[in-house]
């Protein structure tokens, strides 16, 4: 018989497996806005636009993957 202690602790394992399933790894050569900007030497809001223009434009590609930030699973998008 298990005890509340150790039904808690596989439930919050169970968890924890679902949030790691979750995160996504993003392509090799892709990266995200303050990557570019890094790379670039833009700021971010420049360097977002500029990279929204060559996805119009079809030169370039996006993907959005799950990420943990700041303990919360949001989508970020990936340029490459």
């Amino acid at each position: 018989m298990e005890t509340t202690a150790v039904k808690a602790q596989r439930l919050l394992e169970e968890i924890a497996n679902l949030r790691n399933r979750t995160k996504q790894e993003p392509p090799v050569g892709y990266l995200d806005v303050a990557g570019w900007a890094k790379h670039f030497g833009l700021q971010r809001s420049q360097t977002r636009r500029h990279l929204n223009q060559l996805v119009k434009a079809g030169k370039l590609k996006s993907v959005r993957l799950r990420r943990e930030v700041k303990g919360r699973i949001t989508m970020i998008t990936f340029y490459g």
